[in-house]
């Protein structure tokens, strides 16, 4: 057998009838971040020794149970599913107004590249978030990963849900990218939230 390891766990491999390797990994037992680059690679000890390494690969491990509509612009990628394009700008702009209202406060946070991502309802968006066991939440920031989870569904209320939810979680990219990922888990809830809010 050849030993595997993900995530620093070492798991026994054995070679099928066909000579080949299959290793399956259960996101269940083991579930990886959401909206996240998975690097992945193989590294083997044949019974002589010998240490093989392959090539590295990545996936982007996005949600891909339904199809995603994309806008970008500079540094700035917006993905929705219902609503048409006017929806898809109206959240960039809601992101640039954010983004200019974060400039006046923070004047040296570094423009981070971020992914919003715009659920049409809070169930919905919770099931994307495998690792919150919050069933209220109706948004989520990975300021580390530069991610937007928001829910906000396409009618008379999104201009407001828009000016309402995405500036708030820009603060937090904005917050992350000037304290560092060491300093940023130790803000006060006081400051993190009150400059969001």
């Amino acid at each position: 057998g050849i030993m595997s390891s993900v995530a620093g766990k070492t798991n026994q491999v054995a070679l099928n009838a066909q000579g080949e390797l299959a290793f399956s990994y259960d996101l269940k037992k083991h579930p990886l971040r959401p909206f996240t680059q998975v690097e992945y690679w193989l590294r083997v000890s044949t019974p002589a020794g010998e240490k093989v390494e392959s090539p590295r690969h990545s996936i982007f491990y996005e949600d891909n149970l339904r199809a995603w509509q994309r806008l970008d612009e500079d540094r700035v990628t917006v993905n929705w599913q219902d609503g048409d394009q006017k929806f898809g700008q109206a959240v960039l702009n809601a992101a640039r107004a954010g983004q200019r209202a974060i400039n006046a406060y923070l004047p040296q946070a570094a423009s981070a590249a971020v992914r919003i991502y715009v659920y049409p309802s809070a169930r919905e968006l919770q099931s994307a978030l495998v690792f919150n066991q919050q069933t209220w939440v109706a948004g989520h920031t990975s300021p580390d990963l530069g991610v937007i989870l928001v829910s906000i569904a396409p009618g008379l209320d999104q201009q407001l849900e828009l000016e309402r939810q995405i500036p708030p979680e820009l603060a937090h990219i904005a917050l992350y990218q000037l304290a560092g990922k060491f300093a940023y888990p130790r803000l006060p809830l006081w400051l993190n939230e009150g400059v969001a809010s």
